[in-house]
């Protein structure tokens, strides 16, 4: 069966304490906290559950573990809806889980790799898809060894049934193995087999990859091998960056046939105004967004668009998005936009304004 999207990589469960008051660690003492909420993290569902929300068929590709953690995940995925049938028990392992510690200020995360740390993608078996989206590889230990050859073996497979290839990374933890990869020539060996790359600029920084601003990163990361770059900046906004037409030409049949529309853009769009619940998973939700409008065909500045209000009403809501008909009636309408400066020399992709020093575009 071919599906929209396919993601693989990353799957955990979220947990999230709630906190009356800001949470902090004393030796010895005892706080009270609020319920637990619990839901599944990771690239493969944050970004696998928002591509199904917004209107994509997803299937979903990932290692849990032979415990109970393991039915929990898998029985939330299927109240979801979303085909899971890539997901795999692996006996005598366990399965992964984040604990999300948010406060007023900011958040942290504290992480188990489990099943995770061994997945491949060589068992994903016959699932087919226009779009093949890899989750993580700095959190998947086989996939991050050896310059990233297994994603590459994995990504070329797809590309060759004319899949359109995708790539999110996550913050680099440089007191851990991490720290042993040159994620810079990772990127540079394993860019030019990736369509479609939607990191954040800190992910990046974390990485050692160097920019002035995010429409440099984006531009440096084309020049790396992808077609398209998205560069998540936080509430500052999102640059995309793409690169020839020959190079879209090659970027699978998704982006193959619109390769003139896509070429040579540097674009940048900010971010939507929304009430704060929780920025867990927006980041995932963006680059959803952006799947989205590639597999639909939606057109760059569209699928831009699309990514700033995924992830927007992922922070209004704090678990699902929208359907994208209902979020672009809400763009149409004037979503409020962030108040934020654009990166040098880019396009602005707006509502019905643009921004001082450049040229307003709004898309189809």
């Amino acid at each position: 069966m071919s599906h929209d999207v396919l993601v693989l990589g990353t799957l955990c469960e979220d947990l999230f304490p709630s906190f009356p008051v800001e949470p902090r660690l004393d030796p010895g003492a005892l706080f009270e906290i609020g319920a637990l909420r619990a839901r599944p993290g990771g690239c493969v569902a944050n970004t696998g559950f928002a591509l199904s929300e917004l209107g994509s068929d997803t299937a979903l590709a990932a290692d849990v573990g032979d415990d109970a953690l393991a039915e929990l995940v898998i029985a939330n995925v299927e109240q979801r809806g979303v085909d899971g049938s890539g997901i795999r028990r692996v006996p005598g392992l366990s399965t992964s889980y984040s604990v999300v510690v948010e406060g007023g200020r900011d958040r942290c995360i504290w992480h188990h790799p489990g099943a995770n740390a061994q997945f491949d993608g060589r068992r994903i078996g016959p699932m087919r898809a226009r779009v093949i989206h890899a989750g993580y590889p700095n959190l998947l230990d086989a996939l991050a060894r050896d310059d990233g050859a297994a994603l590459v073996q994995l990504f070329d497979q797809h590309r060759a049934a004319g899949a359109t290839t995708s790539l999110d990374l996550a913050v680099v933890d440089g007191s851990k193995q991490d720290a042993a990869v040159d994620w810079v020539g990772w990127l540079a060996n394993v860019l030019p087999h990736t369509d479609v790359f939607g990191p954040s600029s800190d992910d990046l920084r974390s990485a050692g990859v160097e920019g002035a601003d995010t429409g440099e990163l984006a531009r440096a990361l084309v020049a790396m091998g992808a077609a398209v770059v998205m560069v998540k900046d936080s509430t500052r906004g999102i640059t995309l960056a793409t690169g020839s037409r020959q190079r879209l030409e090659c970027a699978g049949a998704a982006l193959a046939e619109h390769a003139t529309q896509w070429a040579d853009l540097l674009l940048w769009t900010p971010a939507l105004q929304v009430r704060e619940t929780s920025t867990a998973g927006a980041g995932d939700a963006c680059v959803a967004g952006l799947l989205h409008g590639i597999a639909q065909g939606l057109g760059p500045a569209l699928s831009l668009r699309c990514a700033a209000a995924a992830s927007a009403a992922r922070v209004e809501d704090g678990d699902a998005v929208p359907r994208w008909e209902a979020l672009r009636a809400r763009l149409d309408q004037g979503w409020q936009e962030r108040e934020a400066v654009a990166p040098p020399g880019v396009e602005v992709v707006a509502g019905d304004r643009g921004r001082r020093g450049a040229t307003a575009v709004t898309g189809r």
